[in-house]
């Protein structure tokens, strides 16, 4: 079981709880929106847009328990941002930042740096490929 409590702006809280299946459901369409959103941004050429789409599909892997993913992923997410001298919105480079932790608490040292450069050496083309295959 997977519970989650979200709350509105104007302060009212709600549960939701979800059961194996539910939760396998949402994950997938999870991973199936953030893999769309990363074909739109590449299709349309936006850099930045794509990045932000990659930590979209890190966060997936993430909760998927596949760290090393998440590691190439966002390294990947770095290496472009730094070639379009860009950051990411607020929002993004707070999920950014949240992924990056779980991988870091997950990973040994030695098999975070490999997957981090492997996500490095990928062009923005081969990171799209990855994150939606």
């Amino acid at each position: 079981m997977y519970s989650r409590t979200t709350t509105t702006k104007s302060g009212i809280s709600t549960q939701h709880t979800f059961g194996p299946n539910a939760l396998k459901q949402t994950i997938e369409i999870w991973l199936s929106s953030d893999q769309e959103s990363v074909k739109l941004n590449f299709a349309t050429r936006d850099r930045r847009g794509v990045a932000a789409s990659l930590v979209g599909v890190a966060g997936v892997a993430v909760v998927q328990g596949q760290f090393v993913q998440a590691a190439q992923l966002l390294g990947a997410v770095g290496k472009l941002l730094n070639e379009i001298a860009a950051h990411l919105y607020l929002d993004d480079q707070r999920e950014y930042e949240l992924h990056l932790e779980s991988v870091q608490k997950q990973l040994d040292v030695p098999t975070l740096n490999r997957a981090w450069a492997e996500g490095q050496s990928m062009t923005m083309e081969q990171a799209v490929t990855f994150a939606t295959s």
